[in-house]
This record gives C-alpha cells, structure tokens and sequence, in this order.
C-alpha cells in the first residue's frame, strides 16, 4: 500500500473508532435510562412519572425496548 493510502485507511479507522465509541456511548445512557424506568415501575411509579424522571419520552422507550 503506498502512504497516500495507507493514510486515508488510517483516517478512515480512526474515524471509525470514535463513530463506534459515541454509539456504543448513546446505547448505554439509553440503556441506564430504561432500567431506570423498570425499576421505578416496579416500585409502583406510573410510566408517566417515570418517563418524566428519567427525561426520556414514551416513543423512544417502547422503540428501545422492543430491539431488547
């Protein structure tokens, strides 16, 4: 591989990388967030008291629960 290339493959990964990192990142809050929302459920919160504390809508925590 000559270096012009080998630079834009280098680019190219480290890129990739930090995509990787911030949605793997993204993944996670909204993981902490839903368990959160169970866990308030099962101490007789009511969803929308939940959703409220957790600062995250209805639509964004049934998506993120049916890809469970």
């Amino acid at each position: 591989m000559c270096n012009l290339s080998q630079g834009f493959y280098d680019d190219g990964k480290a890129e990739g990388i930090i995509e990787g990192r911030a949605e793997g990142e993204a993944k996670g809050k909204m993981l902490a967030k839903v368990e959160m929302i169970d866990n308030l459920l099962a101490k007789g919160f009511k969803l929308s008291e939940a959703l409220e504390l957790a600062e995250l809508d209805e639509e964004a925590y049934n998506k993120f629960k049916a890809k469970k």
